[in-house]
């Protein structure tokens, strides 16, 4: 049944576009972490010196 598959199509462009969104927000927090992290780590460097 045509009906059903374009049903389908719209199904998966869903999914998909939710989970490239939760793949950008994880990304973006895995950045966020690192970041403040590697500034931290940079801050108590320039403090030493």
């Amino acid at each position: 049944n045509q009906r059903d598959i374009i049903r389908r199509k719209q199904d998966l462009q869903q999914c998909a576009a939710y989970h490239k969104s939760v793949v950008e927000s994880v990304i973006s927090l895995a950045v966020t972490c690192w970041g403040s992290s590697v500034r931290a780590r940079y801050v108590r460097r320039l403090d030493t010196a």
